[in-house]
């Protein structure tokens, strides 16, 4: 009990102050192509999923719940030279996307004649056809989205951030390099001007990772981080175009990546977590509810949430030692009745959270959430608390929590 007292006079408050302070940097694409996007989405994946497939993450991108929680931008489905990039946010957006600028280009897609952006994901054949009537047709539904794209993106330069811009990998059709050169100096200089414009209080860093090693950006901005990415993977022909996932993962493991809705790694794709291939056998964790840490009946149990912000509503038994040979993984099925809950590991002494954070909202019904215990990890209990900022009231059912053979 003085353990449990102990976290909630150190880490519900400091916690939720230390969040505030520091929280992690906002992913956001900057083009040139859909690489970029998949990348930074694969990077979170893998972060809050290790044991989830490239297969699983697929599916999960395009899927609604995605787009969501992680909201799409302007720059993370069409092809965009830096020109054309610079060109959009001195232009604030205006007369970037005109019909009559727009023609079949040379790879089959169309294209943008003077800033030489491509929108493959707008514009599609028709009985095998792309030509000047089928862009006429197609073009009112493709100026709406973007239209809708673009004044997120001027909404979201006024937001406090901290965000991590990513500028990624040159897009090379067929070996064909469609993008420009490396970012020079002066157009560094640039992009972090035409970024800073809007807000001033819009907190972020750049990075550039291409596929060779360009000029020292360094001295151009001290928010500037580079990288370099190779230029070619194994993937099947197919999936080429999402690019190199270690050679990525080498740059963006550098960088503490969070979602735009909470201060720890957000589970946006806790949605297609396969366990098929663990042996999960029922645990009988014991649990307090909070405020009153009074126990808590045996699972399946409901927990109330108050309406503050990271208000807490229940903390398991101790979990660590269950992995003191041999790690394993900890499965917690929960139903978020009302309100935005948040799931995660802390240390019992106050000294922080372990792990992702979990956020889970009422549409998400039944899941299971994973979390990873190790050899050595320290003490350590589930926590359940109300997800972000104050709000009404929230409830969520515990139905059980298995363990990994």
């Amino acid at each position: 009990m003085k353990l449990i007292d102990e976290l909630f006079r150190r880490v519900a408050p400091a916690k939720s102050e230390a969040h505030k302070q520091k929280p992690p940097l906002e992913p956001i694409s900057l083009g040139p192509s859909c690489a970029s996007k998949f990348q930074l989405a694969r990077s979170l994946y893998q972060r809050t999923h290790p044991r989830g497939s490239v297969e699983d993450l697929r599916a999960a991108i395009h899927s609604r719940r995605a787009s969501a929680v992680f909201p799409r931008h302007l720059f993370d489905a069409q092809i965009t030279p830096l020109k054309g990039l610079l060109a959009y946010l001195e232009q604030d957006f205006a007369g970037v996307f005109e019909r009559d600028d727009l023609f079949v280009g040379r790879f089959g897609m169309v294209e943008h004649r003077h800033l030489g952006t491509m929108h493959p994901h707008e514009f599609h054949p028709v009985e095998g056809v792309l030509d000047a009537a089928v862009i006429d047709a197609q073009y009112p539904a493709a100026r709406a989205k973007f239209d809708r794209l673009a004044q997120r993106f001027r909404d979201h330069l006024n937001a406090p951030g901290p965000f991590l811009y990513v500028r990624g990998e040159a897009f090379r059709p067929d070996d064909v390099t469609v993008t420009d050169e490396a970012l020079s100096p002066q157009d560094a200089a640039r992009l972090i001007a035409l970024l800073s414009a809007r807000g001033p209080h819009h907190r972020f860093q750049l990075l550039v990772a291409d596929t060779q090693a360009g000029p020292d950006l360094s001295p151009v901005d001290a928010r500037i981080r580079q990288g370099v990415v190779p230029a070619h993977n194994d993937k099947a022909a197919q999936d080429q175009w999402e690019g190199d996932d270690a050679g990525w993962e080498s740059v963006l493991k550098r960088f503490d990546l969070g979602l735009p809705r909470g201060p720890a790694y957000t589970a946006h794709f806790n949605i297609v977590q396969d366990f098929a291939g663990l042996d999960l056998q029922p645990m009988a964790l014991g649990w307090r509810t909070i405020p009153g840490f009074a126990a808590a009946p045996p699972l399946p149990h409901t927990f109330p949430i108050g309406g503050d912000a990271w208000a807490y509503a229940g903390l398991s038994d101790a979990v660590e030692g269950y992995a003191a040979e041999r790690p394993r993984t900890l499965v917690a099925t929960v139903e978020v009745l009302s309100g935005d809950v948040g799931l995660t590991m802390t240390r019992p002494d106050g000294s922080g959270l372990v792990g992702p954070e979990y956020w889970v909202r009422p549409e998400d019904g039944r899941l299971d959430l994973s979390l990873a215990l190790s050899p050595g990890m320290g003490p350590s209990n589930i926590l359940l608390r109300r997800h972000g900022e104050a709000g009404e009231p929230g409830a969520v059912r515990v139905h059980g929590v298995r363990i990994s053979a």
